[in-house]
């Protein structure tokens, strides 16, 4: 083989600085979107659940809490939050103890799975790829 690989290689890490430069805020941007839609669907009861219990249902009554799903003071959709990890790298979650439950179902205590940061997720994929695409025609220029 023959050629300037020393050139090669700088080319490559000034497209990669680039590829950072241009691609880091897109993509917390698409994760601001993600978060945002498992937040409304959660306060729009968008998504078709289980109902609540009998027993939490009056339980969060007593207390004065909101009757809808997932919802008791707006803590847990408040929870979620949308954050940069590395340059090629954004989570978006909770931190809140019971999002797993919620999200899954918990067995042991005869919870149902309430899906809703998957169908949010799903739900905007294609305002997310809007926002990437657009994101790598500024790296290529196009």
């Amino acid at each position: 083989m023959e050629g300037n690989f020393d050139r090669l290689m700088e080319l490559l890490e000034n497209f990669k600085e680039h590829m950072e430069d241009k691609m880091a805020s897109p993509l917390e941007e698409a994760g601001e979107i993600v978060r945002k839609n498992i937040v409304k669907g959660i306060r729009d009861q968008k998504w078709l659940m289980p109902p609540l219990a009998a027993k939490t249902g009056l339980r969060k009554a007593k207390l004065g809490h909101s009757p809808l799903i997932l919802i008791a003071k707006g803590d847990y959709f408040a929870s979620f939050t949308t954050e940069r990890i590395r340059w090629d790298e954004v989570h978006v979650g909770t931190n809140h103890p019971q999002g797993r439950a919620l999200e899954f179902g918990y067995a042991p205590r005869g919870l149902p799975a309430r899906p809703h940061m998957t169908p949010a997720l799903e739900e905007s994929m294609p305002e997310v790829m809007e926002v990437i695409e657009e994101g790598y025609r500024k790296v290529f220029g196009v």
